[in-house]
């Protein structure tokens, strides 16, 4: 079985974390499961770090183009399912109405399973901008009444920071922790990590418990949802439902719209 797992952030850049996911992938999943990280392609932000280029409505919108073409890339190069791991879900809805392998998105699924672990659930992220998106999601899912809140680390860190030297990582693990204080104390039995790179920043360090409260490793639950999903498929043949929001598109006016916006289709090494 394969995974494609798809970033937001240009690869490249961030090695070690490209290298985290690899291992942790590793260590989670069946040897007879093969998940490879994918990026968005190179130089899309400019300097301009991605929780900042995805905070604004439009450039997430056209960032969403990456992870449709993504997801019809790994259905078509024959993997078995596609997971999102931003936690803004983007391009989650869209790329799920495209392909017929399964799609995952870090947030849906974390809070969902959140919900199994405890009464309610708190997101912690890096920044301000991704607060009220998690509190949007939380409300698409229908769960606004079992997230106890959305904070976020203060003061504010970005995802190049938790690649630094050992002194800046134990500052960023101390800030996440006093944030946990500030969860508990909004009523949540549960925190889940809002951040890819912090997901496995925390992984990397062992931390998967505080207070004795469960801090979720969103990663590992969806990749392993991913394999149940795709393993039902093919088991028992349940896919998405095509009745409603994940009504898939001819496949002449797709081609034709994908045309006018690109003039080229991206294949999978254009990616990071």
């Amino acid at each position: 079985m394969r995974i494609w797992h798809h970033s937001m952030i240009d690869l490249t850049l961030l090695t070690q974390y490209r290298n985290n996911i690899i291992d942790h992938a590793q260590k989670v999943l069946d040897q007879d499961v093969a998940l490879t990280p994918h990026g968005i392609p190179q130089d899309v932000y400019g300097s301009v770090p991605p929780i900042e280029a995805l905070k604004y409505q439009y450039t997430e919108f056209l960032c969403e183009r990456f992870v449709c073409e993504g997801a019809l890339n790994a259905e078509r190069n024959g993997y078995d399912a596609f997971t999102i791991g931003c936690y803004l879900d983007t391009g989650l809805q869209r790329a799920r109405s495209l392909v017929d392998i399964p799609v995952l998105g870090v947030t849906e699924t974390s809070m969902m399973v959140a919900c199994m672990l405890g009464k309610k659930f708190s997101m912690v992220t890096i920044g301000p901008s991704m607060q009220e998106h998690i509190m949007d999601e939380a409300i698409s899912c229908g769960l606004e009444k079992r997230i106890a809140s959305s904070l976020t680390i203060d003061p504010p860190v970005i995802e190049y920071q938790m690649e630094g030297d050992v002194e800046q990582g134990n500052l960023v693990e101390k800030l996440f922790l006093q944030t946990c204080d500030k969860a508990i104390a909004s009523g949540a039995d549960v925190i889940i990590p809002a951040e890819g790179v912090l997901n496995e920043f925390l992984y990397q360090r062992g931390v998967n418990s505080y207070k004795s409260i469960p801090i979720l490793d969103a990663n590992a639950i969806m990749w392993q949802y991913a394999v149940m999903l795709a393993k039902l498929k093919k088991v028992s043949g349940i896919t998405v439902s095509r009745r409603m929001a994940y009504t898939t598109p001819p496949k002449d006016l797709l081609e034709k719209l994908q045309g006018i916006h690109t003039r080229y289709n991206l294949s999978e090494s254009d990616f990071s």
